[in-house]
C-alpha cells in the first residue's frame, strides 16, 4: 500500500458516514459551478442592465450557498465528527461560501471582463 493510499484510507476512515453530506457537498459544488459559469457570464456582459440582472442572479446562488452551508453545518452538529473531519469539512465548505459575491464585488471594483 503506497503512502498516498494509507493517507486516503485514513482520510476515508474519519468522514462522516452519513450520506446525506455527501449530497449536500455534492450540492455545494453544483452550486459553486453554477456561481462561477453565472460570473464569467457577468465579466462578458458590457450592458449594465444585463449585468445588473446577472448579479441579482449570482447573489441568489450565493443565498442558496449559504443555506446548503448552514445544512453541512447542521450536520455535522448531530453527527459524531473527528476534529480532522471537521477542519476537512470547513476547508470545503467556507471557500464555496462568498465566492460569488466577492467575484462581483472585485469584477465591479476592477472593472474587470473575461478575455
Amino acid at each position: 500500500m503506497t503512502l498516498v493510499s494509507k493517507i486516503n484510507a485514513f482520510i476515508q476512515m474519519m468522514m462522516p458516514k452519513e450520506e446525506d453530506f455527501f449530497r449536500l457537498l455534492g450540492e455545494a459544488t453544483d452550486n459553486l459551478v453554477k456561481a462561477a459559469r453565472m460570473l464569467v457570464e457577468f465579466a462578458a456582459e458590457e450592458d449594465e442592465e444585463k449585468r445588473q440582472t446577472l448579479a441579482d442572479e449570482i447573489d441568489q446562488i450565493e443565498h442558496d450557498g449559504d443555506r446548503i452551508t448552514r445544512q453541512i453545518f447542521e450536520k455535522l452538529a448531530v453527527t459524531f465528527v473527528t476534529p480532522l473531519a471537521l477542519a476537512v469539512s470547513t476547508a470545503w465548505t467556507y471557500p464555496i461560501d462568498g465566492l460569488s459575491r466577492s467575484g462581483i464585488r472585485r469584477l465591479e471594483t476592477y472593472r474587470l471582463a473575461a478575455t
